[in-house]
């Protein structure tokens, strides 16, 4: 997250960026509906 700007990626490659100003701080989490997700190598980076 930069500014409002937000980007997600997976195994280095850009899944999804999109702009929200509603949050300008808070904490990160993750959610899925399709089961279990485990993370081998999870990196979290602020710029």
């Amino acid at each position: 997250m930069t500014g409002d700007a937000l980007t997600f990626f997976c195994n280095e490659q850009r899944l999804i960026s999109l702009h929200d100003s509603i949050f300008r701080s808070g904490n990160l989490a993750f959610v899925t509906e399709t089961g279990v997700v485990r993370f081998t190598d999870l990196v979290v980076r602020g710029r």
